[in-house]
């Protein structure tokens, strides 16, 4: 079969679906979840994809699960509301598909926000950008001390 291997024979596939206040359901977006490398160089279907695939190589929610997780608690995105969400009280409906209960594991559903520098927290981001700025300066002093740096003139000693 292909995929194969334990991580697409263990794919998540609850589905979601999530109301309002007056029960209108909120879009969700399950497009644009994975990354784009991902999409466009590692999941293709194959030529005998009819007959031999257990899932569609395609589906970002797939993409996303067949990204390994570094810890035994982990987050996997699996929506995007673009339109944003007013203060109030949501419903989230789950299709439990997947069975946690053989393994006592859990599930959970977290609604983030993000930002340009990626999760809610930007702390790490801003790390990464002070630690950037720092390099640059450092590459900028390197620079105009080797420019200006003048080898000594050794003169020839004789005895």
């Amino acid at each position: 079969a292909n995929p194969c291997g334990l991580y697409p024979k263990a794919f998540f596939n609850d589905t979601y679906t999530m109301k309002d206040e007056q029960s209108n359901e909120v879009f969700l977006k399950n497009t644009g979840i994975s990354w784009e490398t991902d999409r466009e160089y590692r999941f293709k279907k194959g030529s005998d994809s009819e007959v031999l695939q257990w899932h569609d190589p395609t589906d970002e929610h797939f993409i996303n699960w067949m990204r390994p997780a570094t810890f035994t608690k982990f987050l996997k995105l699996w929506a995007i509301v673009d339109d944003g969400l007013e203060s109030g009280t949501y419903t989230i409906t789950v299709k439990n598909n997947y069975d946690v209960q053989s393994f006592d594991g859990k599930k959970y559903v977290y609604v983030s926000t993000t930002n340009a520098l990626g999760g809610k927290n930007a702390f790490l981001g801003i790390v990464y950008i002070i630690f950037g700025v720092v390099c640059i300066l450092a590459l900028i002093v390197f620079y105009v001390k080797g420019k200006s740096y003048q080898p000594k003139q050794y003169t020839e000693l004789s005895f």
